[in-house]
């Protein structure tokens, strides 16, 4: 099935219907908490150096590679495995992450003084050993959190995530309020993990026993979330790298210049992308063995991506100077040149970013490994050779780099795999670009004239200038696409 000369191919209302909310429920939680999360960081940049900020960022950055290994991709097997006995599966899981998540706790802790004193800031070291503890609460998360996708019973998940990241903005701003500095931002972690975890439990279809696992069972999904795991593994060292080059070359003062850039400019992706998208694991899972319905799954989720996602991408690269200013103050302004180019980066990865999901759910998670070694072999050398001479903005283009060469590499896989044709592929974003190149157009027609006003002003002009001609552009070219999302929340 080519596709040519049509809009993508829609569900029947009962599928769309459960597609939609499941993704209303993601964007209360999840959307809701990187809104908290984007919130508390306007407060705390106010209450906090950018210091404080890159030398929590350092302990971040290990806690994100490190916490793939705990679960070795058992979560997504339990998801996306409909051939074994979900109690034996969930047992065995049980005991794999939560034994992991202990022992990778304690290993953290020996090294943090190795791998801080690697990157050149040694004063990080009892932050990253606190922040290790998080890897034994998130193994424990591991169970009710899978059993609760699989279900697809998101209003759950909702709820002990939103419940997450309210303590943890509260602990965080309290904490910085209160005078203890770095350490808000780890009370913080620390306290909405535990929440998030804890309430995880009590939504939980049930309790695995530890004494149900098997190792036959938990083999069989090692084989399939090794790929997982590894593609996880891969992808967050390539979304991690450039922080970790930043604090070796420059140190934590331009770290957190560029790791505030990095929130803002992936504010679309992590929030919209996900809110669309994240629902869409368990429904290729179950749609794997029918190619016309995955493809027609992938082309619907990635035109309703970048419809919402693109043309918030495209307002903060053009309007990144009264954003900085306006949001974050005067001090930051060696974030706008990286914000520019990170939000081209952000464009590049709302297009490829569906791709995961998709080979996760049809069962070829080794097909995003593909993607992210791309990315790895092109961004570190680009990394290590534009850091050292252009500070946080050649981070930010070395990872435009690499992530255009992994985008390359992805979508052609997509392609291959569902029988997609470039025809097909572009008919499907033809209506989201417009909008975005109509809201594009608009500020830069005004831009030059909120150079004269007050900051506050000038970022007031922007996002009115930018809301009223996303408004139109999808009053205007993006009903056909927002009407079945409509009709799926009003029955929901």
């Amino acid at each position: 099935m080519s596709g040519a000369g049509r809009e993508p191919q829609r569900f029947d209302d009962d599928l769309n219907r459960r597609i939609v909310r499941s993704s209303a429920w993601v964007g209360l939680g999840y959307g809701g908490g990187q809104v908290l999360s984007f919130v508390s960081t306007l407060v705390l940049v106010r209450l906090l150096d950018p210091h404080a900020f890159g030398t929590v960022a350092v302990g971040m950055t290990l806690l994100a590679v490190v916490s793939q290994v705990q679960e070795s991709g058992l979560g997504a097997a339990l998801v996306q495995g409909r051939h074994h006995d979900p109690r034996v599966a969930a047992s065995s899981v049980l005991v794999f992450a939560a034994a992991a998540g202990f022992a990778l706790t304690a290993i953290t802790i020996v090294v943090a003084p190795l791998y801080t004193r690697l990157l050149h800031v040694p004063q990080s070291t009892s932050f990253v050993q606190a922040l290790g503890f998080v890897l034994a609460l998130r193994g424990l998360a591991v169970v009710p959190g899978a059993m609760l996708e699989r279900n697809l019973d998101f209003r759950s998940r909702t709820r002990a995530e939103l419940s997450g990241s309210v303590v943890q903005v509260c602990v965080a701003v309290g904490c910085a309020a209160a005078g203890l500095g770095a350490w808000s931002l780890v009370a913080g972690t620390l306290a909405g993990t535990a929440t998030q975890t804890a309430l995880l439990w009590t939504r939980a279809p049930w309790i695995p026993s530890p004494f149900g696992a098997s190792r036959a069972t938990l083999r069989s999904m090692l084989r399939y979330g090794r790929f997982v795991s590894g593609a996880n593994i891969f992808v967050l060292i390539n979304t991690n790298i450039d922080n970790a080059m930043v604090a070796r070359f420059l140190g934590a003062g331009p770290l957190g210049v560029y790791n505030v850039a990095w929130r803002l400019a992936g504010l679309p992706n992590t929030v919209i992308g996900v809110i669309v998208g994240r629902a869409m694991f368990s429904v290729y899972s179950r749609l794997q063995h029918d190619v016309d319905a995955v493809r027609a799954a992938y082309l619907q989720n990635l035109q309703r991506t970048m419809l919402l996602a693109f043309p918030v991408t495209l307002t903060i690269g053009i309007a990144a100077r009264p954003i900085v200013l306006g949001l974050l103050g005067s001090k930051w302004e060696g974030a706008i040149e990286p914000l520019r180019l990170l939000a081209v980066f952000g464009v590049v990865r709302l297009l490829s970013g569906p791709s995961g999901e998709l080979f996760k759910g049809i069962g070829r998670p080794h097909l995003t490994l593909a993607g992210s070694s791309a990315f790895l072999a092109v961004g570190l050398p680009a990394l290590l050779v534009l850091v050292p001479r252009h500070g946080p903005t050649g981070a930010a283009l070395a990872m435009l780099i690499g992530v255009t060469t992994s985008a390359t590499v992805a979508l052609t896989l997509t392609f291959r795999a569902l029988g997609l044709h470039l025809y097909e592929f572009g008919r499907t974003l033809a209506r989201p670009v417009a909008c975005a190149a109509l809201v594009a157009v608009a500020l830069l027609a005004t831009l030059p004239l909120s150079e004269s006003l007050d900051t506050p002003l000038a970022l007031a002009s922007v996002a009115i200038v930018a809301t009223v001609s996303f408004l139109a552009s999808v009053a205007l070219l993006g009903r056909p696409v927002l009407a079945p999302i409509w009709a799926g929340l009003r029955r929901t």
